[in-house]
């Protein structure tokens, strides 16, 4: 279980699929590591996918400043081996976190709308 000081890690640098750990960005943030224009510490993601865990319906119940669960992961995209292209998008490395709750997700008004219902309109309404 994660701390609130110390989030938990696991570190996946191998492809699922294919077992390469060449990955789409490797080459370039090397590159960008080679001219001094990145730090070399710096790791570089193509894609991060985070959140806060949430009942969207019981934020009301959520104190403005409490401490909540949430999750970063990283996402990397395998190149396989020369001459065996893989592609596979996977996780590289997946963060257990917490974060503090600002009301701001409360604060976001929409109208929910039933998607198949909101196209099969917009193609009636648009029927030459």
């Amino acid at each position: 279980m994660a701390q609130d000081n110390k989030p938990e890690l696991v570190v996946e640098n191998v492809c699922p699929v294919c077992g390469s750990t060449e990955r789409l960005c490797d080459p370039f943030v090397q590159e960008m590591k080679d001219k001094g224009w990145m730090r070399p510490e710096f790791n570089y993601y193509p894609q991060i996918w985070q959140s806060a865990i949430y009942d969207k319906t019981l934020l009301h119940k959520i104190p403005i400043g409490s401490t909540v669960p949430a999750y970063h992961i990283f996402v990397g995209v395998c190149m396989g081996y020369p001459g065996k292209p893989c592609g596979c998008i996977y996780a590289v490395k997946i963060e257990k976190s917490r974060g503090t709750y600002t009301g701001q997700v409360a604060q976001v008004k929409g109208q929910e709308i039933d998607i198949p219902e909101a196209i099969k309109k917009a193609f009636e309404d648009n029927k030459p």
